[in-house]
């Protein structure tokens, strides 16, 4: 049966078996029975394990590092992991819808003509709604609606997470300043994250409500 030992000098160690009574009274003077640690990063504080408290610094980097974490997989969620290529499709629809809200029928008809033409002016940004939902007048502005909205609401967003990250980080700066006890850095820290968290959520699932329209 294992067994743990810690020395103040020495710090913790542990055996594979129990050491007999001859093998304890050789360890040193000070040294006590200790139960075994719950995990890697605890310390024994000379009454039980606790969490390794980690400097100042090394939890503000791993916080601001989680925090670009977490902004990074809020604009992957926005995108719903679309490629590049996908992505790179995206502003033309918007030019191609700008276009359509701005016309009338017969200009729109008049544009779709040079594009089955091949004409060299034409707008090429319109092709990317009409190779969607085809020459249908009805459902090309409908289709330009929505690119439209989604535009304007993709963008607000893309704000709103540079937001959360802005303020978190200025959170993380505060929670971590020399001026706060640093058995109370976790604690804040944690309280952060639990804060991110909920508002990300929030953010996905109102964008996934507005694509889901």
């Amino acid at each position: 049966m294992e067994c743990g030992f810690f020395h103040p000098e020495i710090g913790y160690w542990q055996t594979t078996d129990e050491p007999s009574a001859q093998i304890r009274a050789d360890y040193p003077e000070g040294t006590v029975e200790v139960p075994m640690p719950p995990g890697p990063d605890c310390l024994w504080d000379g009454k039980a394990w606790v969490p390794d408290p980690k400097s100042r610094d090394e939890q503000r980097a791993m916080a601001l590092l989680r925090i670009d974490e977490v902004h990074a997989g809020f604009l992957r969620s926005l995108t719903g992991n679309a490629t590049v290529e996908e992505r790179d499709t995206w502003q033309p629809k918007v030019v191609g819808a700008k276009f359509v809200r701005s016309a009338n029928d017969a200009k729109i008809e008049a544009e779709i003509a040079r594009l089955n033409a091949d004409h060299p002016d034409a707008l090429h940004d319109l092709a990317t709604l009409v190779d969607d939902v085809g020459e249908d007048l009805a459902a090309i502005r409908a289709l330009a609606d929505t690119v439209l909205r989604l535009s304007l609401e993709y963008k607000r967003l893309i704000g709103k997470a540079s937001g959360l990250k802005r303020r978190a980080k200025e959170t993380v700066t505060r929670a971590t300043n020399e001026t706060v006890p640093v058995e109370q850095v976790r604690p804040a820290l944690e309280a952060l994250f639990v804060q991110l968290s909920t508002e990300v959520d929030a953010a996905v699932a109102q964008w996934r409500g507005q694509t889901d329209a």
